[in-house]
């Protein structure tokens, strides 16, 4: 997931430099967060890793301040099954 930053005239910052984090408020399964990156041009990434299905909701602090724009709801769904990952037990 990628947060944008914008100044408080609206404008898009296009340098890095702030504390970001990303935390889950809501939902299941509790997912892990891996920490944000600082693309250094205003954005901030950071990656959820889960392999459980569930719907969950991301929320973004910047220097520990919570961004206040509606946070995203996000849903882990099952893909297929794979060829390459699946196990035969026996």
């Amino acid at each position: 997931m990628t947060l944008t930053t914008f100044d408080n005239a609206g404008n898009k910052c296009v340098t890095g430099g702030a504390t970001v984090s990303f935390l889950q408020v809501s939902g299941n399964p509790v997912v892990k967060i891996i920490p944000a990156q600082d693309n250094g041009d205003g954005t901030y990434t950071a990656t959820v890793t889960e392999k459980t299905a569930g719907n969950f909701t991301i929320q973004a602090k910047i220097f520990d301040n919570k961004v206040t724009t509606p946070a995203p709801a996000l849903t882990v769904s099952r893909g297929p099954a794979s060829v390459t990952t699946s196990v035969i037990n026996g």
